[in-house]
């Protein structure tokens, strides 16, 4: 399913000092009345699964009939003054980028968490905070630990990767590149023998024809270890096509140059500590 008809709705306070913009998907309506609490019951309520630059909470929400859902809101750092005037006045929120990219993804036939809706809180005509709100979608595995260890049922890594390098393939095919492609990114849920896959973080996607230059930028994140990225480049050059050693080359050398220029920007930030 997806919800692509959203009902905008401004609570103004104070004059035009301060103001919050809820967009809501049809289906979810009859969930106003709890959605529009969200900001206050964010850090008091729910289960935290994740508190860094953004945070991210499970939470139960209920609507008008008594029916409850399990849902997930993440409140994005808030903005300096000049990118919240930017991000009112000439962008997008993160949290209305979110939730643009989770309904292209799902018209475009890639799996991400049912999307619910946004708020975004105005002040002083800037965006000073935004919250992306979307359905639970729970996974029974950590993808980081199936590349590395497999699973006990049966599935090996060699069927897991390379049904993460269709999954890969099929968005690539489609124009999507995911910007912080890396496995805390990409949910995974087994059962059985089937392996579904789930994209969240979604502020941060690119829609376009890609070329052989973006198709491996898109991979080299899923992995530190070189054997495994070699799998994957295996894998997904069959699916893509392409020459498989010339592929399989120039993928372990973008890998490398990638973590690398990681390795080397975190040894700066240590020394500016």
């Amino acid at each position: 399913m997806c919800p692509v008809d959203y009902l905008p709705i401004i609570l103004w306070s104070e004059a035009i000092v301060n103001s919050t913009r809820i967009s809501i998907a049809d289906q979810y309506n009859s969930y106003y009345s709890q959605i529009s609490l969200l900001p206050k019951m964010i850090t008091c309520k729910g289960e935290i699964l994740h508190n860094e630059r953004n945070l991210t909470n499970k939470m139960i929400i209920t609507n008008d009939d008594g029916n409850s859902i399990h849902i997930v809101v993440k409140r994005f750092k808030a903005p300096g003054w000049l990118r919240g005037f930017t991000d009112l006045n000439l962008r997008i929120s993160k949290a209305l980028r979110s939730m643009n990219n989770s309904n292209r993804l799902l018209e475009l036939g890639i799996l991400t968490p049912d999307p619910i809706g946004c708020i975004e809180c105005l002040e002083f005509n800037c965006m000073r905070q935004s919250y992306y709100i979307s359905r639970f979608w729970e996974q029974n595995h950590r993808l980081s630990t199936l590349l590395y260890q497999g699973i006990s049922s049966g599935l090996d890594q060699q069927i897991i990767i390379r049904e993460l390098a269709s999954f890969t393939a099929k968005q690539h095919d489609c124009g999507i590149l995911h910007l912080d492609y890396n496995p805390g990114n990409i949910l995974t849920r087994l059962e059985g023998d089937k392996i579904e896959f789930a994209l969240v973080d979604l502020n941060r996607i690119r829609f376009g024809q890609l070329g052989w230059k973006e198709r491996i930028s898109g991979l080299v994140r899923l992995t530190l270890l070189p054997e495994k990225m070699r799998m994957i480049g295996k894998y997904y050059s069959e699916i893509y096509g392409a020459d498989q050693e010339k592929f399989c080359r120039e993928l372990e050398q973008a890998h490398r140059q990638f973590w690398n220029r990681r390795d080397r920007l975190k040894k700066i930030l240590g020394i500016l500590k």
